[in-house]
């Protein structure tokens, strides 16, 4: 038995020697093709034959690499009329309308082929083909109109000779960009005879990455605050503003063919995790994010395309290891939850394997394979049924607005309303059953489980004021994602199935039916007849065509009635008493899609009902869906998710009317906010001053030949500057332990985007900043925290400093025109007087205007500031003394020196904002306005005095000595009486 025993175990120890050895000499194999492959990949330009396959199989797994050495990269143009695909000695050219492939070649020499996706290789819709040169002159690319077989010729205003990026745009605009000097230019053919002309050029300031889209958009990521920035190229207007997470660098952008979401791929710095995010371009938020799982081997490229956005939309997210594995999967870009692998995909849309360089585009894949080019579709007729059934996709679908509006509308606009007491919708997860009768209206879901249909839930949605349930259901109808539409007596309801994890089983998902979306557009047109109430609607006289109108389809649906589902929160449904509304409010606030999407519409709603308890409810969440705890070395701390900052406009939306009616809440937001850090990490060799901003802000301008002179002479000087900042640096700055904080109140400092010059010049409109000093609290809290000193400072640096000055400088021209006049009156002529007059009056005008509309903003305001009526004294009696002047040819001299009086020390007050004599001027207003309340009890005994003294030494019968005379007057007693206080007895 101990023989055996030993036998047997050294079978054992060879057996795992042997097995030691396999997987040791696989991993060298293994390691050995790797390095084979990226030496092959490295030699791809210079190889002279098409295709090459490598073959090793290895613990039965298969790896092949395809190398396609014809071609580097592949291109298509806005409207996909045109192909091009770029090789070192030439470029191909297929027009693919009416997907029939015809093919052309241009040759072209000095192809600049070393790097990947060079940015210059475009083509356009008008026959229009850039390619990259190795050259500098006349500049570094080349433009060929391959249907005339002509160049085009361009002629830069700067005379610029390197572009790194190009893009044709769909209104057939070139929009190329220098990334050295920041500066775009757009070139147009209007005439279209191929004389591109440049009408206009755009000062960009720094950015880390730039996209140019086909509708006419600029996408600027600044990695120094970390924010992405969508621009209009032809009205420079900002479109959209998004910020990221510090610890992550932004590598690729994309965006749907709508440009309504912006998709972008971020890795983690100093790690290998990966994030994608989905951002809204509409709400600037972020609806959510993905971060991609790890495995053995390292991920080192993801690619991302949205797919599907008029059927069912999904997110196709391509990854590929160091050994070039491929892996496909699909998600809805609205959760980014359960991915779904989609190998698959790839495979049914090609019999041929689709290899490097592909393009995938309006749903359509396009490769070449050899010098053959193929454009497959890659969303079938049926996709939907291909998702649910062949790769048994089942996450929810986000059904195209446009669809569903016009599904609405049609069953509204039918007038042969047929109402039935059973009805069942089939769908191809779920199948609805609708059971009516007077007492109820069931609505039952069931699941398809395995080919089974399996009840998961009902519900009774009659509501308890409603008692003929047969005519409560006007239509219905099953849309493509399953959810059941109706049309009721109270609105258009939307109706579908979510699943939830039960606690005690959390791998058995349970799925109930929740209300989607409520519309009721005829009783918010009649508000001011029942104030909302359902209740109190007269369902005879309903107008059902009306319940739901005005909808434009946009990517999502509109926001429900908000309004009305506030005001009709107590309603009960069915036997059970269900609060359907009540629990279709707390799932929009609890939801992160609805809150991202229809956040501020709720909060609006909200807010005009004020209910306290509701509009805390969603502050709270908000503050939620941002602050989330983190474990960093075993001790727990508070960060704030910067990407989702922008939620906190949903409270800032309605800063004013919020600060007060409720303005615990919104001090108890601030305090929260107080101090946001991107990262935990300081800087221990920081250079930088105490709250001084921090990185550069894009702001996009026409570019000027002032830009064009600057930028040659700083070109010319980028050495000796850089020498300079170095020097400074290390000899002038001391380094000293900073840490970075971000202003986290969007849109704090804003003001409203419909800009009229004449509403801005009578009536100005105010902002958040702007009206924090109408609450005490509220101000008291902002200023408490570092948040209000920076921000002050980073307005004074930006631009108050440069206002104030020309503020200042005006003023000083008025002071000096009418002190001049006064002091010199007699030693220059009567014209030069009368000239230093009328600038007088026309500036003291110009200063009254800007007083009036400090009036108008904010009476209340403007009259409890004393300091305004000081200065309404010393610009109406300057005015006035001016045109006593004109007007007699004499110097009201009493006159003159008063104003001369009220205008030096207006000027003197201008001091305040200057550090060494500004700290005095808080302390000698503290001590009067601390006084004042002493001189009018002083004034009022010296007035009792006064006329006590009157009445009793008032002289009579017209005898006078020097005492009656003292009081021979009211006014003269007051003098007197004055004149004692001061110890001035006579």
């Amino acid at each position: 038995m101990s023989e055996q025993t030993g036998f047997t175990s050294h079978v054992d120890q060879l057996t795992n020697h042997a097995t030691n050895i396999v997987k040791y000499y696989s991993k060298l194999w293994l390691r050995i093709f790797v390095l084979y492959k990226e030496a092959i990949l490295s030699l791809q330009a210079f190889i002279p034959f098409k295709n090459v396959y490598y073959k090793i199989i290895m613990e039965n797994s298969q790896f092949i690499v395809q190398i396609n050495v014809n071609f580097s990269e592949i291109i298509c143009s806005p409207q996909m009329k045109y192909v091009a695909a770029l090789s070192k000695e030439n470029v191909s050219i297929w027009s693919i309308v009416n997907m029939v492939n015809k093919k052309k070649q241009i040759a072209i020499n000095k192809i600049y082929t070393e790097s990947e996706n060079s940015r210059l290789f475009a083509i356009s819709d008008n026959g229009l083909i850039s390619i990259k040169l190795n050259r500098k002159s006349p500049y570094n690319f080349e433009i060929h109109n391959f249907i005339t077989e002509k160049k085009i010729l361009l002629h830069f205003p700067d005379r610029q000779k390197e572009i790194d990026i190009l893009s044709f745009i769909d209104n057939g605009d070139l929009v190329m960009i220098n990334a050295q000097i920041y500066r775009a230019y757009v070139f147009s053919d209007k005439k279209k005879d191929n004389k591109w002309t440049c009408k206009s050029m755009i000062e960009l300031k720094y950015f880390k990455k730039i996209h140019i889209t086909p509708k006419g958009k600029f996408i600027i990521y600044n990695d120094t605050i970390h924010e992405i920035t969508i621009w209009d190229i032809e009205s420079l207007s900002i479109e959209t503003h998004i910020l990221t997470e510090w610890d992550y660098a932004l590598e690729s952008i994309g965006f749907s063919d709508d440009e309504k979401l912006l998709i972008a791929r971020a890795k983690q710095i100093n790690d290998i995790k990966m994030r994608i995010y989905i951002f809204s371009t509409k709400t600037w938020s972020n609806l959510t994010y993905y971060e991609i799982p790890q495995k053995e081997i390292p991920i080192i490229k993801v690619d991302f395309h949205l797919l599907a956005s008029e059927k069912g939309e999904r997110l196709l997210i391509i990854t590929c290891d160091s050994l070039m594995n491929r892996e496909l999967f699909l998600m809805d870009p609205y959760t980014l939850v359960n991915p779904i692998n989609a190998d698959e995909l790839f495979n049914k849309s090609s019999q041929t394997k689709i290899q490097d360089p592909y393009i995938i585009k309006a749903d359509k894949i396009i490769y070449t394979v050899g010098e053959e080019l193929f454009v497959k579709d890659l969303v079938c007729d049926n996709w939907i049924d291909y998702l649910r059934k062949d790769l048994g996709d089942k996450n929810s679908f986000m059904t195209p607005s446009k669809d569903t509006i016009e599904t609405i509308m049609d069953g509204l606009n039918n007038t042969n309303w047929a109402y039935s007491e059973s009805q069942e919708f089939l769908g191809h997860l779920i199948q609805w059953k609708l059971d009516c009768n007077n007492e109820s209206v069931v609505l039952e879901a069931k699941y398809n489980h395995e080919k089974e249909w399996k009840s998961v839930d009902n519900l009774d949605i009659l509501p308890s004021f409603y008692h003929c349930g047969k005519k409560f259901i006007l239509w219905c109808k099953i849309l493509k994602n399953d959810d059941l539409v109706m049309a009721t007596q109270i609105g258009v309801i939307i109706w579908t199935v979510k699943s939830t994890k039960e606690p005690k089983e959390p791998k058995k998902p349970k799925y109930i039916i929740k209300m989607h979306y409520y519309w009721n557009d005829w009783n918010l047109k009649n508000w001011n007849n029942w104030d909302g109430y359902l209740e109190k609607i007269d369902f005879e006289n309903t107008n059902i065509k009306e319940l739901f109108t005005n909808k434009s389809p946009e990517r999502i649906l509109p926001a429900s009635n908000y309004l009305i589902v506030c005001k009709n929160l107590d309603i009960k449904f069915g036997k059970d008493k269900l609060t359907l509304f009540e629990d279709f409010l707390e799932r929009n606030i609890d939801e992160e899609f609805y809150l991202t999407c229809y956040g501020k519409n709720l909060m609006k709603a909200l807010v005009f009902i004020n209910d306290e308890l509701w509009i805390r409810d969603l502050g709270n969440y908000c503050m939620k869906a941002i602050i989330k705890e983190q474990e960093i070395n075993k001790k727990e701390y508070t960060t704030h998710m910067i990407f989702r900052i922008s939620l906190l406009s949903i409270i800032l939306g309605h800063f004013s009317k919020l600060s007060e009616n409720h303005p615990t809440f919104i001090a108890n937001i601030l305090a929260r906010m107080a101090f946001v850090l991107p990262y935990m990490t300081p800087n221990p060799k920081s250079t930088s001053s105490h709250l001084s901003g921090h990185g550069v802000y894009c702001h996009l301008s026409r570019t000027t030949f002032i830009d064009i002179y600057i930028s040659n002479i700083f070109n010319h000087c980028n050495k000796i500057k850089i020498w300079f900042i170095k020097l400074l640096e290390n000899y002038y700055y001391e380094s000293h332990s900073s840490i970075k904080l971000i202003f986290p109140l969007p849109k704090f400092v804003s003001y409203p985007m419909d800009y009229n010059f004449w509403n801005e010049l009578l009536w100005p409109k105010s902002n958040c900043f702007v009206n924090l000093n109408s609450i005490e609290m509220v101000n008291y809290e902002f200023y408490k925290y570092i948040n209000g000193e920076a921000l002050l400072e980073f307005k004074w640096n930006t631009y108050g400093r440069r206002y104030y000055l020309i503020i200042w400088t005006i003023y000083t021209i008025f002071l000096c025109s009418f002190t001049i006049a006064a002091t010199l009156t007699g030693k220059i002529s009567r014209n030069s007087v009368h000239t230093l007059l009328k600038v007088t009056i026309c500036l003291g005008f110009w200063h009254l205007f800007f007083e009036l509309r400090q009036f108008i903003y904010s009476p209340k305001l403007y009259i409890s500031n004393i300091q305004n009526f000081f200065d309404l004294c010393a610009f109406i009696f300057t005015i006035i003394a001016s045109f006593i002047w004109l007007h007699k040819n004499e110097m009201p001299t009493s006159l003159v020196a008063i104003t001369t009086l009220l205008l030096e020390i207006k000027f003197l007050l201008f001091f305040q904002v200057i550090g060494f004599t500004g700290i005095h001027f808080p302390m000698i207003f503290g001590v009067v306005q601390r006084a004042i309340s002493f001189l009018m009890i002083l004034g009022f005994i010296m007035f009792a005095f006064a006329h006590s003294l009157y009445l009793l030494l008032r002289p009579a019968d017209n005898t006078f000595d020097s005492t009656s005379e003292e009081f021979s007057s009211f006014i003269t007693a007051i003098l007197a009486v004055y004149m004692m206080l001061t110890g001035n007895i006579k």
